[in-house]
């Protein structure tokens, strides 16, 4: 939601809501329902590619049968329905903005704010809006992230 207020687009104000699952397993079960009752979504999931886990691998093979795709252990796609981070959302967006740039400016943003816990920090959408402007300032982006706005809003239509 905030690289998405950092480009103009107010998701919430258009009855958009991000909602979290803890795991594979949940996230299809809660798509398949939200199908069932014609609630349009887009998912986004971690394939987490360093993982050996046989489960995590079912999963994204499942994830992908379940959207119409063709199968594989570690997607890494954006498309207009959904997207798989072939790691993670994280890694792929501090790789896209540059870790360097990305590391100053959110080190450099959570000691102005008096804040330590990166992971919390960035659950705040305004936070993250403010972080997200600043990279932009500093030419930099997200072209996944962007993208994946780009879709969401389209399928407002």
């Amino acid at each position: 939601m905030g690289i998405a207020l950092s480009m103009g687009r107010d998701l919430e104000s258009r009855g958009v809501s991000i909602i979290p699952y803890n795991g594979k397993a949940s996230l299809i079960y809660a798509f398949l329902i939200f199908q069932s009752l014609g609630v349009p979504t887009y998912i986004l999931w971690d394939s987490d590619v360093s993982s050996t886990d046989t489960q995590n691998i079912e999963r994204n093979r499942t994830l992908l049968r379940v959207l119409n795709r063709q199968e594989e252990d570690f997607p890494g796609i954006v498309s207009d329905d959904f997207t798989a981070f072939k790691t993670n959302l994280h890694d792929v967006f501090r790789a896209e903005v540059g870790a360097q740039t990305y590391d100053k400016l959110l080190s450099e943003y959570l000691k102005r704010l008096e804040l330590r816990d990166e992971a919390k920090v960035m659950e705040n959408e305004h936070i993250v809006r403010d972080l997200y402007n600043e990279i932009k300032v500093n030419k930099k982006s997200s072209r996944t992230m962007e993208e994946i706005i780009s879709k969401v809003v389209s399928k407002l239509g």
